[in-house]
């Protein structure tokens, strides 16, 4: 009994580091953080995705023929385009907000040169 219960003590704690380091090991998901790791890296890739991650970009894409039509950022009724709230993080809105008038001319959200949006500030 002493033995099983001396593997017990030893074991326990064992598996304890073990499924701990599993769970820093895997990738960090939206809902962990409110941001994924992901976001970061899209960020810096403003060629493609501006200042969103790539579904952030894609959520966009969808509804972009009926927000552009919005005279300010701010009038857009995301849930009427069937999203919760704006996509992106605060200066994503803030930058989108501030340049609406210019990024909204683009017909397609794919089509907006972010490269040359962040340049012109």
């Amino acid at each position: 009994m002493n033995a099983k219960l001396a593997i017990f003590v030893i074991l326990i704690p064992s598996a304890a580091v073990f499924a701990q380091s599993d769970l820093s090991s895997r990738p960090v998901r939206d809902d962990d953080y409110g941001r994924s790791s992901a976001h970061v890296a899209a960020r810096n890739d403003y060629e493609d995705t501006g200042p969103f991650t790539r579904e952030e970009a894609r959520r966009l894409s969808a509804v972009w023929s009926t927000i552009r039509g919005a005279e300010n950022f701010h009038d857009i009724n995301w849930r009427s385009v069937g999203l919760a709230r704006a996509p992106g993080d605060r200066e994503a809105r803030r930058f989108m907000a501030e340049d609406w008038s210019s990024l909204r001319r683009a017909e397609r959200f794919d089509d907006i040169n972010w490269r040359a949006e962040y340049h012109r500030r």
